[in-house]
């Protein structure tokens, strides 16, 4: 009793620091923008006044790059990511992700605490996804990743999916990725996919499996409501 209670305290702190520090980043972000907003509008002029529109796409989208990485630590939120474990995992791989300049978009539009699946499972699954996600779009030529998370009326189930960018020189064998002992590293270990497909399995209502859209990697995972 006394290590449950003692688990909880630290999740709780875990928590709350967590939470601070995507706070912190959104003032501090939002503190920039204020701060740089006259320059900003100046330089746009100054892109429009002289007609050079390719320089001035270029500058809004790193304006625009700079209001995602707000935008991105509101969703941070544990009213949002209700569930500890999930907003837990999930914090900590976005905030992994960012010390390594890689982009991290969410779209989170279903209710993660009432997914019908096992949440500590559920956060090892996301952990291991995202994990690969990172490393893969590492030796991409654009560092990408983007988690959704959203419920499927027609399915009556929520999906999941984690979309990264990886290079695209090397063949995934979408059949094989699953099985234990493969992997497209060059330090092999083949563990993670494969104990990915074993906690999957264990639920009748879930299912996994990955596509390849557009170049990116995408991790598609369903979990099918089993309340009526």
């Amino acid at each position: 009793k006394k290590s449950i209670e003692h688990e909880k305290v630290q999740m709780d702190l875990y928590t709350s620091e967590l939470h601070n520090k995507t706070l912190i980043g959104m003032v501090d972000g939002v503190r920039t923008l204020k701060h740089d907003y006259n320059n900003i509008m100046q330089s746009l002029n100054g892109y429009i006044t002289t007609k050079q529109y390719d320089k001035l796409a270029e500058h809004i989208n790193g304006v625009l790059g700079e209001c995602n990485i707000v935008n991105n630590l509101s969703v941070i939120d544990p009213k949002i990511f209700n569930e500890p474990a999930i907003y837990g995992i999930v914090g900590s791989k976005y905030f992994l992700a960012n010390k390594e300049n890689i982009t991290f978009d969410f779209d989170i539009m279903t209710n993660i605490a009432k997914i019908d699946f096992s949440k500590p499972n559920l956060s090892r699954i996301l952990g291991i996804l995202l994990d690969n996600a990172i490393e893969a779009t590492k030796k991409a030529n654009k560092s990408y990743i983007r988690l959704e998370i959203k419920y499927d009326k027609r399915k009556n189930a929520d999906v999941i999916r984690i979309f990264n960018t990886y290079d695209t020189n090397i063949q995934i064998d979408l059949n094989k990725i699953y099985e234990k002992g493969f992997s497209t590293k060059e330090v092999k270990s083949g563990i993670g996919l494969w104990e990915v497909k074993k906690l999957i399995d264990k639920s009748k209502n879930s299912q996994i499996y990955a596509t390849i859209n557009n170049d990116m990697f995408v991790q598609n995972i369903i979990i099918e409501k089993t309340e009526q």
